[in-house]
Parts: structure tokens; sequence; C-alpha cells
């Protein structure tokens, strides 16, 4: 078993940010997660294209662009993409999601989705054959610190299950309040990445490398037990 851990950027202390892109990567990160809302799909705002080109600057791990926005097609050409980066959106906001995963992989990147606490796992029926990954959100989009729904883990094998009747494996992120008292849970429900934010990553008081060591202890337990 490999559990592959992404912390969230929007998260991290942008004033210190080369230290904390240094500080996941001594920890053992994978990916690095970075949201785009666009104040209308979900009611924040953030992301910014060249906060993704000093990314690509800081660390050669592979990017993981979750679009929560509406007609997300327009932002493929806003952002600098790296092959081997991630970009998933929500099914529900583009008008061609099919053709859309087509555009994302001809840019050389993965193609994901991601599906909201309160849309079932059906939604993701028709596009789950054709995706490299997906992301079950465990709290209100575009809201961290909201509580985790712990039911919406039960998506995770469907909609793996989903993929695989059509004939593709694919693999699962879960993004909302990971922790280390919930990993193991989401990790026994099929995850394969968690996706950090503050409680699983970026903690003001313990620190970065201590609270993502925390989560990675967690995963070790788990694993060895395999």
């Amino acid at each position: 078993m490999r559990i592959k851990l992404a912390p969230s950027i929007m998260c991290a202390d942008y004033a210190g940010l080369e230290r904390e892109i240094r500080d996941v990567e001594k920890v053992g990160a994978d990916i690095i997660h970075f949201d785009v809302m666009d104040g209308h799909y979900v009611s924040n705002f953030v992301g910014d294209a060249g906060l993704v080109k000093a990314l690509h600057g800081l660390t050669n791990l592979p990017l993981d662009i979750h679009l929560m926005c509406l007609e997300p097609e327009r932002y493929l050409d806003i952002f600098p993409l790296r092959p081997g980066d991630g970009i998933s959106f929500h099914p529900e906001t583009s008008r061609h999601p099919h053709r859309l995963v087509e555009s994302i992989r001809s840019r050389a990147c993965l193609a994901g989705a991601a599906i909201r606490t309160d849309l079932p796992a059906g939604a993701m029926e028709e596009l789950a054959p054709e995706l490299d990954y997906f992301t079950v959100m465990t709290i209100d989009a575009g809201m961290p610190g909201t509580a985790f729904r712990f039911r919406a883990l039960e998506k995770i094998a469907k909609v793996k299950d989903m993929a695989k009747a059509g004939g593709r494996e694919i693999f699962a992120q879960v993004d909302g309040s990971v922790r280390p008292d919930n990993a193991a849970e989401i990790v026994g429900k099929g995850a394969d990445v968690l996706i950090l934010g503050y409680p699983g990553c970026f903690d003001r008081e313990l620190g970065t490398v201590a609270a993502m060591g925390r989560i990675r202890d967690v995963i070790g337990k788990i694993c060895r037990r395999e």
C-alpha cells in the first residue's frame, strides 16, 4: 500500500512559501494541491496563475490543480501547466465534461474530477471510466474548517467500481479536514491520496514538519498492518 500526501498550498504561509515547500518535501509530500475558486461556483475567491508559476520554480513535485469554477475550460490556458500535473474539475460546472477531459490530457496532464458532499456517487457514473483520478470532498466546497462528512467516504468505492466497470483503474483523493484522528478511516475506505490543510499539515502551533509528521506516522502504522 502506498498512500500519497498532498499538502494544500492555500493553507500555507505565503510569506514563507519557499520554507513551507521545503518543509513538506522534507516530510515526504508527494503532490502539491492547489485550489482555484472563482467566487461564483463557491463563495471564496482564490488562485493565481503567478503562484502556479512560482510553485513550478520551487519544487519538482507535481501539482494537483482543483478548479472550483464555473466553465473550467476557460482556465486551462490561464494557468501554466507542466506535464504530469493533475487538473480536476466539478463535472456539473462544464457543458462538455468529456471534451474537457480530452483537453486536459492533450496538455500531458492527468484528468480528474471532484464530487461535492451534497452530490451522490452516481453523479460521476458517466465520467468515471474516462478519468485518471477523482477527489471526494469531505467538507463543503470552498469552505476550509467546516465539519467533516464521514458519509462522503462511501463514495470512494462506488466511483472506483464505476471506473472499473468501464475498464479503467483510477485513484481516489480525499479533500477536507483530513487529520490524524480520521486518516486511518479515510485510508480504510479506499483513499489513495490525502489532501492536507490546516489540521493535517499547516498547523500554526505545531509547525508544518511536526503536523505532517503525525499524519505520516498514522499512514506508516496502517501500511505495516497490511
